[in-house]
C-alpha cells in the first residue's frame, strides 16, 4: 500500500498524519502501517477508563483515550499506542 493511497483516502487528517509517520518509523512502523491500511483499521478517539488506548475487533478500530484537539498525530507516544493496539488486532481471533 502506498503513502499516496493514504493521502488521497477518506481517512481523517489525524489518521493520515499518524499513518505517514508510522510508515517512516523503520521496518516495525512500516509493517504496522501496512497492516492498518490493508485491513482498513480505523484510528479514532474514545474515552476509556484506565488505558491510553484500546483495540476493538468488532469495530476494527484503535481508540485513543485522548483529547483529539490536543493530540499530536506524530508524537512517538501516540504512534506507540497505535502500533501496540494494532498488534493486538492483528493477533485477535475473530469475534474476540
Amino acid at each position: 500500500m502506498t503513502k499516496e493511497y493514504v493521502v488521497n483516502s477518506k481517512r481523517s487528517e489525524f489518521e493520515k498524519k499518524a499513518l505517514l509517520k508510522l510508515s517512516q518509523a523503520g521496518k516495525a512502523g512500516k509493517d504496522v502501517f501496512e497492516y492498518i491500511v490493508l485491513n482498513s483499521v480505523k484510528i479514532d478517539f474514545k474515552w476509556t477508563l484506565y488505558a491510553g488506548a484500546v483495540w476493538d475487533d468488532e469495530e476494527n478500530a484503535v481508540h485513543l483515550n485522548m483529547d483529539p484537539d490536543k493530540t499530536d498525530p506524530e508524537s512517538p507516544w501516540v504512534l506507540n499506542l497505535i502500533a501496540h493496539e494494532a498488534t493486538h488486532l492483528q493477533g485477535a481471533p475473530p469475534g474476540h
